[in-house]
């Protein structure tokens, strides 16, 4: 090989042994512009159509959170607390869906850079590149920088936790160990299974047998990550829980919704990435055993651990308690970024770049998906309920419902004709956390209609076609005998929309 190639070919090449020193000197200027480009089109991507659709249910429960934080923090056991407080300082001007969607985007953004620079301790400035590459335009990382939650944000201090953490295991300087102990601190406040960031850190510094030089220099960034974490911890005790999560038991399918999160909606490209965890997996292990010790035996670990562990811990905590929701393990993508990279550093040079061309565009395929899929167009039902001729009463089958219709209403500036009856509460009184109403209460406050309409979750076509409670509603005696229903409509985002109308005779 000639020389020049030679040379280029050594720049990118994993670092190990004698090129340890390349992946740990400061990025040059084309790596900066590179890095910089990358975050850019990270942020265009999140950006993309990010306010043409109305809030959906969970949006809609941020803002409302946001606007009642001492509620938020106390009855949620502080989940999603500091998202919620930088939420209620940033929609005080506005809370158009593109305005408060917005911090999210940025925070997806913003995880590019530290996920490039993880990469270089890992395994050299090719699998950064590769690994940035692909966070940019994966599935998970576009869907939750557009989603008014707090996932993108989680997604943040979990890479700046691990980049932290890698930096005191090479330097003896305080400020890595103090934006360690902020950073893994933090998270858990951004969301509480956030934590499960730390647990494959302490199993990597135990797999290596870290000397104690480096447990001497992690051990304060773990004891402040501990002290910010207990007022969180008192929180989750003493919270009222008035918000369970809807989380279902622990099942196959669970499993598919992180394929996706990570892989894409693509098959191919799905399955073509979920072989990359695998493949990389075995290197990042292979490469670890090559190196007799230091920091890069640690590194090369890290992947591995930071994908597997999570998702491990998490299915474990779910036998006990259902808890595996894939957007809550959105903090390991990167390091399904870096798996994957890890595998394609692997390849002979002639085909790595092909590969890696083919799964950006296999992603750029599930993230083109994302922006057509149907979502909750809480604007839309406004549109189809409201009567200018006559008032508008309706009510809800699930009470929370109206937190997303009512964010639409008030958004489009006209509530005079639309009477709220179940819940009563009129419109911007409604509190965060509402009981589910029993089903007899629910019917009495019907029965005082005329005429109505009834916003319930319509089911998928193998289910019930009228959706969750409008079945029991329907079949009770005080609405069966009194009402027939007159316009059945369903709305993207399995919404059900039902026209009731008095009546003393049979229903057609």
């Amino acid at each position: 090989m000639p020389v020049v190639h030679r040379q280029a070919e050594d720049a990118l090449a994993p670092s190990v042994g004698p090129r340890d020193a390349r992946s740990t000197s400061a990025p040059r200027w084309p790596e900066i512009a590179l890095v910089a480009a990358l975050t850019v089109a990270g942020l265009a991507l999140c950006l993309h159509r990010i306010g043409t659709t109305s809030l959906w249910l969970d949006e809609a429960f941020s803002v409302a959170g946001s606007g009642d934080l001492a509620r938020s923090w106390r009855d949620r056991g502080g989940s999603m607390g500091l998202y919620y407080s930088l939420l209620s300082v940033w929609a005080e001007p506005s809370s158009s869906p593109g305005w408060v969607r917005l911090p999210s985007a940025v925070f997806a953004a913003a995880t590019v850079p530290f996920v490039y620079l993880i990469g270089r301790e890992v395994g050299g400035r090719r699998v950064a590149l590769y690994a940035a590459s692909l966070l940019v335009v994966s599935w998970g990382f576009v869907r939750y920088g557009q989603e008014a939650r707090s996932y993108s944000m989680v997604l943040l201090l979990a890479a700046i936790s691990w980049w932290t953490f890698l930096r005191i295991v090479r330097s003896p300087a305080t400020w890595p160990w103090v934006a360690y102990g902020i950073a893994s601190g933090l998270v858990g406040y951004a969301h509480p299974l956030g934590v499960l960031v730390i647990a494959p850190q302490v199993v990597c510094l135990a797999a290596v047998s870290a000397p104690f030089a480096t447990l001497r220099r992690w051990a304060p960034g773990l004891a402040l990550a501990a002290v910010l974490v207990v007022p969180l911890v008192v929180l989750i005790v003493t919270s009222s829980g008035a918000e369970p999560e809807r989380v279902p038991s622990l099942r196959l399918r669970q499993f598919e919704q992180l394929q996706t999160q990570f892989g894409g909606t693509f098959a191919v490209g799905t399955w073509a990435m979920t072989a990359g965890w695998v493949i990389g997996t075995a290197v990042v292990v292979r490469r670890m055993f090559s190196v007799a010790s230091g920091p890069r035996r640690m590194a090369w670990l890290v992947p591995a651990l930071w994908f597997w562990v999570p998702i491990a811990g998490l299915a474990a905590i779910s036998a006990v308690q259902p808890t595996f929701a894939a957007r809550y393990l959105l903090g390991s993508l990167p390091a399904a970024c870096l798996l994957v990279a890890a595998a394609l550093d692997a390849l002979p040079h002639r085909v790595r770049s092909l590969a890696l061309v083919v799964l950006v565009a296999l992603s750029l395929v599930s993230v083109g998906r994302l922006w057509e899929s149907p979502r909750q167009d809480w604007a839309a039902v406004v549109e189809h309920v409201a009567d200018p001729r006559e008032p508008t009463v309706i009510a809800f089958a699930d009470p929370d419902l109206r937190v997303p219709f009512e964010h639409a209403l008030l958004a489009s500036g006209d509530t005079d004709g639309v009477v709220p009856l179940a819940p009563p509460h009129s419109w911007g009184a409604l509190p965060r956390y509402l009981p589910d109403v029993p089903l007899d209460e629910l019917v009495d406050e019907l029965a005082e209609a005329d005429a109505l309409w009834v916003v319930d979750w319509g089911h998928q076509p193998d289910s019930d076609p009228l959706g969750g409670r409008m079945p029991q509603i329907l079949d009770h005696p005080a609405v069966a005998g009194s009402f027939c229903p007159a316009n059945d409509t369903r709305f993207d985002g399995s919404i059900l929309v039902l026209r009731l109308e008095r009546s003393t005779g049979v229903c057609d």
